[in-house]
């Protein structure tokens, strides 16, 4: 069992990297832009469904590679 003050402080102590969730819901929903930074993170869009919706992202911070694959928009 894993406590902490906030979701950031968690994942930092669960998965040894601070991953930033407080972002992460406008990261899902996309950006006009191609790529975007946030608090050392790079986020890149890689594939967008017909109405522009992230399909495929990749999320990297200094030694941490994170992707994110989204099949279906409800």
């Amino acid at each position: 069992e894993y406590r902490a003050a906030d979701s950031e402080s968690l994942t930092e102590r669960v998965l040894g990297f601070r991953l930033p969730i407080e972002g992460l819901a406008d990261w899902v929903r996309g950006r006009p832009a191609q790529e975007l930074e946030r608090r050392g993170w790079r986020v890149e869009y890689q594939d967008r469904d017909s109405q522009q919706r992230p399909t495929r992202m990749r999320l990297t911070y200094p030694g941490v590679e994170l992707r994110l694959a989204i099949s279906q928009w409800n």
